[in-house]
């Protein structure tokens, strides 16, 4: 495995775990700097499951596993090709909510 891909999986893994625990601590109602971080009023009438169970949770789970996932095959491979896919998905997503809703 390349120096590069190394460094993305560590930030991935990093970025993606601070995140779920970050949503963890706003769906729970906790109020802190980290939960506080760069929210946005939710103006759209979807109800709240909905970004929990297909647009935050799932992605970010899958990002820390395929991320562990690789590290322990020690090849980047498919596995880490789909940590940069989800990531662009991602921020796609999180750019679309953050500028359009």
């Amino acid at each position: 495995m390349k120096k590069w891909q190394k460094y993305w999986l560590l930030g991935v893994i990093f970025f993606f775990s601070i995140h779920l625990v970050r949503d963890i601590m706003q769906d729970r109602g906790v109020h802190n700097f980290l939960s506080d971080l760069l929210v946005k009023k939710d103006l759209s009438r979807t109800p709240s499951w909905y970004w929990q169970a297909f647009n935050t949770y799932p992605i970010e789970i899958s990002q820390v596993i395929l991320g562990i996932f690789s590290f322990k095959k020690n090849k980047f491979g498919l596995s880490g090709g789909l940590t940069i896919f989800f990531s662009l998905f991602f921020l796609t997503v999180w750019l679309i909510y953050w500028i359009m809703l």
